[in-house]
């Protein structure tokens, strides 16, 4: 979805396509809408994924599953952006959050699993 937006606001900028204001603004709603929600909420069904899993394997602390949780939460609130424009806030929670919380598990998720574990994760 990234993709998507940077393509469509680099559309924007070929000669004669920001002559025609309908054509401009359609472009506009579409690099936004991949940029943010298209971004978001893809972001907290990753991060609900791995959150409740890591989480309840013990493979991370509780209190990052939980953050987890309640940044994945703000990610799927984001979808109401397209509605209701004032969700929008959810949006840099969701994004920047979420990458803090992606570098929290990066450094507190084990390197090995014990032998013991393991056969009780599976």
């Amino acid at each position: 979805m990234l993709m998507l937006s940077a393509l469509s606001a680099w559309s924007i900028t070929r000669p004669g396509v920001g002559d025609i204001d309908s054509v401009v603004r359609a472009l506009q709603a579409l690099s936004f809408a991949g940029g943010g929600p298209g971004f978001v909420v893809p972001l907290g069904i990753f991060i609900a994924g791995v959150s409740v899993t890591a989480g309840l394997y013990r493979f991370i602390p509780r209190w990052l599953m939980v953050l987890g949780i309640v940044v994945a939460v703000a990610c799927e609130l984001a979808s109401l952006t397209l509605p209701i424009y004032n969700a929008a806030y959810f949006i840099p929670i969701g994004r920047f959050i979420g990458i803090i919380w992606m570098i929290a598990v990066a450094i507190t998720l084990p390197g090995s699993i014990p032998a013991g574990q393991a056969s009780s994760a599976a």
